[in-house]
């Protein structure tokens, strides 16, 4: 089981054009200042972009943050309770590019 003690959310609306860009990083600093801390243990892409350029801008970006010291590790959280075939492809899809660290 993984204990999580520090976890921060991107949004998702991520859209066709990489809102992470700037969303994100903005909502990582935010809830970075609203946690008094300088890291998050766990930064969650919900809703991830199902578009393979989007997907690898979005996870460039993670990793960026990642690289600078604000997160410990990428996740996804994958549409939720309404699983179809289409979703455990887009499972597939996200843990084949080898850059998440929880799913």
């Amino acid at each position: 089981m993984l204990k999580v003690n520090r976890l921060a959310r991107i949004p998702a609306q991520l859209g066709g054009e990489i809102a992470a860009r700037t969303c994100g990083k903005w909502d990582l600093e935010e809830s970075l200042r609203l946690l008094q801390t300088d890291y998050v243990d766990v930064f969650q892409l919900h809703q991830p972009p199902e578009d393979p350029e989007v997907m690898n801008r979005a996870l460039d970006e993670m990793d960026q943050l990642q690289r600078e010291g604000k997160i410990r590790a990428i996740g996804a959280s994958i549409k939720g309770a309404d699983v179809t075939r289409k979703t455990v492809d887009l499972c597939y899809q996200y843990m084949d590019t080898g850059r998440l660290d929880a799913i």
